[in-house]
């Protein structure tokens, strides 16, 4: 997995360390090797290839959990959590 440098910096995280995280509503452990640090401080993030994470969470192929792009999507409103712009993110 990736992390973003916000994290990395925070928790004095490097390539090549193990990243456990906790799944604290289904009260399971995850560890991950980092294999890098993504140059991103807009928060603590955890990226990782998007087939891998459906079949480590059992989720269907259809299943993101955050999306980014450049342009509005058209996804069913009643999918969404949130949505925030660029600018808002910024």
């Amino acid at each position: 997995m990736l992390i973003s440098s916000a994290m990395a910096q925070k928790y004095g995280i490097g390539e090549g360390d193990v990243l456990t995280l906790l799944d604290e509503e289904e009260e399971r452990y995850y560890a991950f090797r980092v294999d890098g640090i993504v140059t991103y401080s807009a928060g603590f993030f955890a990226f990782m290839d998007i087939d891998s994470m459906r079949e480590l969470m059992g989720e269907r192929e259809d299943h993101y959990n955050i999306v980014f792009w450049d342009h509005a999507l058209d996804i069913d409103s009643g999918r969404l959590y949130a949505v925030l712009s660029k600018e808002e993110v910024e």
